[in-house]
């Protein structure tokens, strides 16, 4: 007997809903990668509006050391490092090249220091454990950046490293207590061109919208061809084949 799609009686009904099981589910899909898409324009837009405003200074930032909301925002802060504190997580890429990020505190006052993404620097080709000069001005400086999450924490088997300078990823609360001030819940990423031995090539936040839309489209575009093919097999087929 020669196969068919059209099924009769109750099988009929079954195509149906599955048919309209299918289309909804799709449907429900895209909806919900438009609206992902919808939430980061405006995730973006308050990013913009948060770049735009006033550049927050030490008094400012005192206060707000664990405040998530100044996330973003521009800082323009004086201090003195402290570089016996410096850490290096390795295996931190920029561009297309392995290397470490730099991390150094930045004391405010006797009690409070942020902790500053300095900027990048490559891993040696022979000895990955050799940590390439950087200069550190001694004395007050003055840095200009933007307030960012921590560094994201990579897997690691282990901690490993050189004199505990060289690390995976960072401990955030056993590090203010090794520093014995209070460093917040955020970093600042330093922005300056490349100096002091320092890459700065820090990479924009992308939130990927059109991707989301590219998605919502191929969903929609299921739910469509769900239509379409039951249409065409359980529609259009059968009265065709009638005499």
């Amino acid at each position: 007997m020669r196969r068919t799609w059209h099924l009769r009686g109750g099988s009929r009904w079954a195509w149906l809903g599955l048919a309209l099981l299918g289309v909804l589910l799709f449907a429900r899909l895209g909806l919900w990668q438009l609206d992902r898409a919808h939430q980061k324009a405006a995730w973006m837009a308050s990013l913009s509006q948060a770049e735009a405003a006033p550049a927050l200074v030490n008094e400012d930032v005192i206060a707000a050391m664990h405040d998530t909301q100044v996330l973003h925002r521009r800082v323009s802060l004086h201090g003195h490092w402290l570089p016996e504190h410096a850490v290096y997580l390795e295996n931190r890429t920029m561009g297309n090249a392995t290397g470490f990020l730099v991390l150094m505190p930045l004391a405010l006052n006797d009690r409070v220091a942020v902790v500053v993404q300095r900027g990048w620097v490559p891993r040696h080709q022979i000895d990955p454990y050799r940590l390439p000069p950087i200069e550190t001005p001694s004395g007050e400086v003055r840095i200009e950046g933007v307030v960012s999450d921590p560094p994201s924490a990579y897997f690691s088997l282990g901690e490993g490293g050189a004199a505990g300078s060289i690390r995976p990823n960072l401990d955030w609360h056993a590090y203010a207590q090794a520093l014995g001030r209070d460093i917040g819940q955020w970093s600042v990423r330093q922005l300056a061109e490349a100096s002091e031995g320092l890459i700065r090539n820090w990479d924009p936040i992308d939130a990927k919208i059109p991707t989301h839309y590219g998605y919502a489209a191929q969903w929609f575009a299921l739910a469509a061809l769900t239509v379409i093919l039951y249409v065409w097999f359980q529609i259009i087929q059968p009265r065709r084949r009638r005499p």
